[in-house]
C-alpha cells in the first residue's frame, strides 16, 4: 500500500502560500496539486488559512484551488 502523504495547503496571514510547511507560489501549488489529486480518486487536499485574513480573501484563494481540484480541496479550519 502506498503512504498518502496529508496535502496541506497552508495560507499565512502575510499572504505567503505552504505546502506542508513549505514556501510555494500558486503557480507552482497548482500543479503540485494537479499531480496530487490525479494520483488517487479518493486524494483531498485541504486549505488551512490563518484566522487573521479576511473571509473573502480564503474565499477567493479556496475558489482558485478549486476551479484545479474541484470539491475535494476542503477547507480546514483549525478551532
Amino acid at each position: 500500500p502506498t503512504t498518502t502523504q496529508p496535502f496541506i495547503i497552508q495560507l499565512d496571514a502575510d499572504g505567503q502560500v505552504r505546502l506542508n510547511n513549505q514556501p510555494i507560489d500558486k503557480a507552482a501549488l497548482k500543479g503540485q496539486l494537479e499531480a496530487h489529486l490525479s494520483r488517487q480518486e479518493d486524494h483531498t487536499a485541504y486549505l488551512l488559512p490563518d484566522q487573521a485574513l479576511p473571509y473573502e480573501e480564503v474565499m477567493q484563494f479556496l475558489g482558485e484551488m478549486r476551479a484545479v481540484g474541484g470539491d475535494r480541496v476542503s477547507l480546514a479550519i483549525e478551532e
